[in-house]
């Protein structure tokens, strides 16, 4: 007859001083999966109530000596047994984050996303982030993430309100013991750190770049599963392993995409003149981003293009938002690239909230034209609004993974440019034409050519919109990781308890050998 003990297991409550412990009992409902006479259809006392029968501390049956009996095969010890099957009944599955960087790029937003959703319900729990000394961090973001779960950290970090050990391997190994979960990210010598964790580990890649294949093609050797962002990042992994790979794409937070503010309230607040062209970029200050794109891309307007196609209008102005550009030489560069005027923005003109840590100044550039300037930096404040107010966002990079950058401008309603990197290609494909584009290396004339196309452009905004609603919420995303985890957990699991569970036929008493039951006659009956 049907018995699945971990249908059983799942949802055990141990009464203190009267049942076994979650441990045990699952180990003698694995050696009821595996009995004779369950098998025979001859289990007499228990039939389908074996999971009643295995309760006691001093629980016995007639068919299979459990663990624990005299004769029996010892219990597995705790050191074989994975962390999930030591947690409490009921309880959520414990995750944590190992990675060598927190600043702010779509792996932070990733993780904070999937905290968010987590939080809100009750399978899933966020166990915390351990924090190598290799990558820098960004300590507003640190601080957003420490809401949900205790970071932890070497004492050299010096992060505020951290759980500080004396290196980063200690740090790993103490969030290890308190998760059932670890996912990776960035660990290119992952097994050192993992300690005796014995639980699922999960390597993860954000990209399809040359260094997330060097960061992941050293590190899926210490991990039990794969998972990638998008079928672009599959390619991180070696080809061997990419089978293997589960794909989970990213989500985005819608409120976070939904502007509070009216549009002309906050590009007025920037000193933008309401028939300029905003050309904007939100995201990482890195090389393969190609983050000085939208400056190029106004350079070349204001030079070339503005006077032919736009006679009437104000200088186009590229628009920055993201902390990195808050910093001189980030600023500079910027200010060089978009055709020397650049203004950065106060606070107070932009809501006055935006985050500035005390190592990133003010940049000391110059401020001419203020009203009229060709580039602003901005503070990373409220991203829906930012969004509402750009004409176009532009997303030039060499690789990319699953860009929660752009997803954020299509639920926002705004013209996309792009490089065909990430999954741009796979989304066209399945939702029809989103974006502009422009080869993988554009030049400042082919990037503001495209950036006026787009600006003018007959491609639907809702259908963006509706995408990324329907198919790329944070809601989603975390469901589906919830469910990828679950089952990654259970699979383990009953891995590990297949193996501990006796099955020496010398332990189990042969049906031949069973008490009969006395065979009975009509007569027999009154």
């Amino acid at each position: 007859m049907s018995f699945r003990a971990i249908n059983h297991t799942m949802g055990y409550t141990a009464r203190p001083g009267r049942d076994a412990e979650a441990a045990l009992y699952h180990a003698r409902l694995m050696a009821c999966e595996a009995c004779i006479a369950r098998f025979a259809h001859e289990c007499q006392p228990a039939n389908q109530l074996c999971s009643i029968v295995a309760r006691p501390i001093a629980g016995k049956c007639p068919h299979s000596r459990w663990p624990g009996e005299i004769g029996a095969a010892p219990p597995p010890t705790p050191a074989k047994i994975p962390h999930s099957a030591l947690r409490t009944p009921h309880s959520p599955l414990r995750v944590g984050l190992f990675t060598d960087v927190f600043a702010m790029g779509g792996v932070e937003r990733w993780w904070l996303s999937l905290c968010r959703q987590w939080s809100a319900g009750t399978k899933i729990t966020p166990a915390g982030v351990a924090l190598t000394d290799r990558g820098p961090v960004y300590l507003p973001i640190v601080a957003e993430a420490q809401r949900f779960a205790p970071l932890y950290c070497s004492k050299s970090r010096q992060i505020p309100g951290a759980r500080a050990l004396e290196v980063d391997a200690e740090a790993c190994r103490a969030l290890a013991a308190r998760c059932d979960v670890i996912l990776s990210w960035c660990h290119s010598d992952l097994k050192p750190l993992l300690g005796d964790f014995s639980g699922p580990v999960v390597q993860i890649s954000h990209g399809e770049g040359e260094w997330t294949r060097r960061i992941v093609g050293d590190a899926y050797v210490a991990a039990t599963h794969f998972a990638a962002v998008s079928n672009a990042a599959v390619n991180a992994f070696p080809p061997a392993i990419r089978p293997k790979v589960r794909v989970i794409e990213n989500g985005v937070d819608l409120d976070r995409c939904t502007p509070a503010l009216p549009r002309a309230q906050v590009r007025e607040a920037w000193g933008l003149a309401p028939d300029q062209i905003a050309v904007g970029y939100c995201g990482r200050y890195s090389p393969e981003k190609n983050p000085l794109a939208a400056a190029d891309a106004v350079a070349w307007i204001n030079a070339n293009g503005r006077a032919r196609l736009l006679p009437s209008r104000s200088p186009a102005i590229a628009v920055y938002a993201h902390p990195h550009f808050v910093t001189d030489s980030a600023a500079g560069d910027v200010y060089r690239a978009a055709g020397g005027r650049a203004a950065l923005i106060p606070e107070e003109a932009s809501r006055g909230v935006g985050y500035y840590a005390s190592n990133m100044p003010a940049p000391s550039i110059p401020h001419s034209e203020y009203h009229t300037p060709y580039s602003i930096c901005v503070a990373p404040d409220h991203m829906g609004d930012i969004l509402a107010a750009l004409d176009v966002f532009v997303l030039a990079s060499r690789e990319e993974g699953g860009s929660l950058g752009l997803l954020e401008a299509l639920a926002a309603g705004v013209p996309c440019v792009v490089t065909p990197v990430g999954a741009v290609d796979d989304l066209e494909s399945r939702f029809g034409i989103l974006f502009t584009r422009v080869p993988l290396h554009p030049t400042p004339a082919q990037l503001g050519a495209a950036v006026l196309t787009a600006a003018s452009s007959t491609i639907s905004r809702q259908r963006g919109r509706e995408m990324v609603f329907h198919n790329f919420s944070a809601a989603r995303m975390a469901r589906e990781w919830e469910a990828f985890l679950l089952n990654a957990e259970c699979g383990m699991r009953n891995a590990e308890y297949a193996t501990s569970a006796p099955t020496d036929s010398a332990l189990r008493i042969p049906s031949s050998a069973l008490p009969q039951a006395p065979s009975l006659k009509p007569q027999d009956f009154p």
